[in-house]
């Protein structure tokens, strides 16, 4: 689901582009409804300095900042005694005039950078659109999912290619970095420009590549420790590499595809438990576990379980990005299969006890 989220958030396309000067000149208006008296328009580059601009009677003003097309700008309008804005628009300061119509939903022109953004942006809210339908649906279809995927990926792909030194190449690659081995991924970096390569979600991203190949297919398996649902001290060696198959389930009771995973873990209990399948479930991301209590108990989920709270160290020991995450290990405690789902999850099982 997170990586679901992600891909959902970051995406964006943009055709290749120069800087065309060395100052980037923001006229915007403000069109929607506000409190005029009091309003704050405040304007912040990542990592930069953050300003307050002050609008004029029409609800016009004018913001001039160093062109830099490799951080992202935001333009909030913020009214008197309100915490949180009211309009928001998101651009990338690229050299010459940039226009902006702050309202219900922004408008910006000027510039190939911002107008490949919003162009794609839409694109990004389409699919997105999708991907809640099928998160909302109680259905799994992982086909769809996973066609989803492959088009937000390969738009990122071309973005990535097409603007390797700027924001948009490393908004790009943040959304293609799951699907990446860490060879494909070491290859972007090379092409990358430099704010790319230091990043350093890019670079915690990486490390995660490199702890899934030390923990792939074949590999003896990374112990870690939690709690039981009623508090005592539980280990993923107290299953694994006790003489049986054990299927241990990387799952969040809010993650709307683990809910529709489990009848699947479920229907595997059920039918090999009683020929030696270990089945676990490992609740991670999941704050003091309260809503893991419950939806145990709503999905009859009858099995092992191992609580982590907020404690990230189960999955960046394995180098999971997304859940679920399914791993099967061998009676030895070697990682026989992972990235299990669907049908392919129940096959797999299946045919080691027929």
């Amino acid at each position: 689901m997170k990586k679901l989220l992600s891909i959902l958030t970051l995406v964006i396309l943009a055709a290749s582009c120069g800087q065309q000067s060395d100052t980037c000149t923001i006229k915007g208006t403000v069109k929607g409804e506000y409190q005029a008296d009091g309003a704050q328009l405040r304007i912040a580059v990542q990592g930069g300095e953050r300003s307050e601009v002050a609008l004029a009677e029409d609800g016009t003003f004018t913001y001039s900042c160093p062109a830099n097309v490799t951080v992202p700008m935001r333009i909030a309008l913020v009214e008197k005694d309100e915490f949180r804005p009211k309009y928001v628009a998101e651009l990338v300061p690229e050299g010459g005039t940039i226009r902006v119509t702050l309202g219900e939903t922004p408008v910006i022109k000027g510039g190939p950078v911002n107008r490949e953004m919003n162009r794609f942006n839409k694109i990004a809210a389409s699919i997105g659109e999708e991907f809640r339908k099928l998160d909302e649906s109680e259905t799994q279809n992982l086909d769809a999912e996973q066609a989803l995927i492959d088009k937000m990926n390969a738009y990122c792909e071309k973005a990535f290619r097409a603007n390797t030194d700027n924001w948009v190449g490393m908004m790009a690659l943040s959304t293609s970095i799951y699907e990446l081995s860490l060879a494909e991924l070491d290859e972007h970096l090379e092409a990358a420009g430099d704010f790319i390569r230091e990043n350093k979600r890019i670079q915690a991203i990486r490390e995660g590549k490199v702890a899934e190949e030390s923990t792939a297919e074949g590999k003896p398996f990374v112990d870690f420790t939690g709690k039981t649902p009623d508090g005592k001290t539980t280990s993923l060696s107290d299953y694994v590499g006790q003489g049986n198959y054990t299927l241990v389930d990387f799952w969040a009771s809010w993650c709307a595809p683990c809910r529709q995973e489990m009848p699947n873990i479920r229907e595997l209990w059920e039918t090999y438990a009683g020929r030696g399948l270990q089945v676990v479930s490992v609740a991670v991301w999941d704050g003091d576990n309260s809503g893991s209590r419950k939806a145990i108990e709503e999905m009859g989920m009858a099995w092992n379980h191992i609580f982590v709270g907020l404690d990230r160290t189960p999955t960046e020991l394995y180098g999971i990005e997304g859940i679920p995450h399914l791993i099967l290990f061998a009676p030895d405690g070697t990682i026989y299969r992972r990235g299990l789902r669907g049908d392919t999850l129940k096959d797999t099982v299946s045919e080691l006890y027929n």
